[in-house]
């Protein structure tokens, strides 16, 4: 989008900050959090966040929209994109991974198909309206076109890096295990159409 637009300013909050990316002119990264956003209220045109469904609780996710919303300029627009995990029939690995993670993050108190409650969250916040969905399966790599080849790349550094140490201790196996796991994961994933549903919510802030 900062490409196609480079007239506009692109600005992303992250909790730590560390991208190795090389950005357009137009975009910045800073330091900030979705619970307290570093921000004026009204200052943007469209605010989006993404893949936040196994970071924050239920209640913390009425407090980020919330933020979002109060971010937004009056007109603007805010967007969520998530996805939920399909339960999958011929990648026995990945289920056990996936079915792992699910119980991981359930445990503190998290909950990974947020999907069944943003729109519920959405309708209840009174500054907004034009509320909209979309949802979308997509197959993992080459067999889902570009966007399935991003999820298929997005998959592999989830896996192998942010959320490798939370399965590794849920499932009580060493770090070797865990990589010989994912990687016959990966080949299922190649070989097999894995799915995942993508879902989008947008809503405008009132005049």
């Amino acid at each position: 989008m900062a490409t196609a637009y480079p007239k506009s300013e692109f600005i992303g909050a992250e909790l730590n900050p560390h991208s190795s990316c090389t950005f357009p002119p137009n975009v910045r990264i800073i330091k900030g959090d979705l619970l307290q956003l570093p921000f004026e209220d009204g200052e943007f045109d469209f605010t989006r966040i993404a893949g936040f469904s196994c970071e924050i609780s239920d209640i913390e996710w009425e407090q980020g929209l919330l933020e979002m919303t109060r971010v937004t300029k009056r007109g603007g627009w805010i967007e969520i994109s998530e996805c939920d995990f399909i339960p999958q029939k011929n990648t026995p690995n990945i289920k056990l991974l996936i079915d792992n993670y699910l119980e991981a993050i359930e445990l503190r108190g998290l909950h990974p198909m947020i999907s069944s409650k943003l729109e519920y969250i959405l309708y209840n916040i009174n500054q907004l309206t034009e509320i909209h969905s979309a949802v979308k399966s997509v197959l993992l790599g080459p067999r889902g076109g570009p966007t399935g080849i991003t999820l298929f790349i997005n998959a592999g550094v989830w896996f192998r890096e942010i959320s490798s140490q939370t399965l590794i201790d849920h499932m009580r196996i060493s770090p070797e295990k865990y990589l010989e796991l994912w990687q016959i994961g990966e080949e299922e994933i190649e070989k097999n159409d894995t799915e995942l549903k993508l879902y989008r919510w947008w809503a405008q802030k009132k005049l």
